[in-house]
């Protein structure tokens, strides 16, 4: 069996271990903002893509009547 460790080494094992922890913490707070704005641009993105497929048919739609405009005064 080993012997225990000096006191000082304890304390020095406690801190770095605190610290770890404060530091995995802080990434854990980051990375769940992270994740949320990551929904949030893809709740837009989709909005978009929404948007543009509604652009594209409205402009199908106005360039069929051009046509017959065109057409029809031709």
């Amino acid at each position: 069996m080993d012997p225990l460790p000096p006191v000082s080494r304890i304390g020095w094992d406690d801190q770095k271990i605190m610290r770890t922890r404060r530091e995995l913490n802080s990434v854990k707070v980051i990375m769940k903002e992270n994740v949320q704005k990551i929904m949030e641009r893809q709740g837009k993105l989709d909005d978009l893509v929404e948007r543009a497929q509604k652009l594209e048919e409205a402009s199908d739609v106005y360039v069929k009547c051009a046509v017959k405009v065109y057409l029809k005064f031709e």
